[in-house]
């Protein structure tokens, strides 16, 4: 085995281990295991078996498996901002409805307080007697 081949193959293996490390549901998890095994199945495959990349290539209409490889990557670029961008789309509305809400609360919390300070204002006034002067005059 070529030493391109072992880190080829090493890096994706590292690359597979992040990123199933990161919990989600037993779904997304199941699924991303089931693509990440094709994935690293394929790549075990194109790395040590260079030509048969190169006869898939061929069948396809395209002159190098190299060439093949790099229109899947591109695809797959493509794939990934494509679902980036959504992601952070709805990332930000979700944040956005959450800001909102939390000012629409404080809101609703401000204005409680000031009517019942205003009540308690009302009943102060109405509770002490006509004709007492509740603070006496300085001077």
């Amino acid at each position: 085995m070529l030493l391109v081949q072992v880190l080829l193959i090493g890096s994706f293996v590292f690359v597979a281990f992040i990123s199933l490390r990161h919990r989600t549901d037993d779904r997304s998890q199941a699924l991303r295991v089931g693509v990440v095994v094709s994935v690293g199945a394929l790549i075990a495959t194109a790395v040590l078996f260079p030509g048969l990349v190169t006869s898939v290539a061929n069948w396809v209409g395209v002159g190098r498996g190299a060439d093949l490889v790099l229109y899947i990557v591109a695809v797959v670029v493509m794939y990934l901002v494509v679902n980036t961008h959504l992601r952070m789309r709805d990332i930000e509305r979700s944040i956005t409805e959450l800001v909102r809400q939390q000012a629409i609360d404080a809101a609703e919390r401000e204005n409680t307080m000031v009517e019942r300070r205003s009540r308690e204002i009302k009943l102060d006034i109405t509770e002490k007697e006509p004709g007492v002067n509740p603070a006496p005059r300085a001077g």
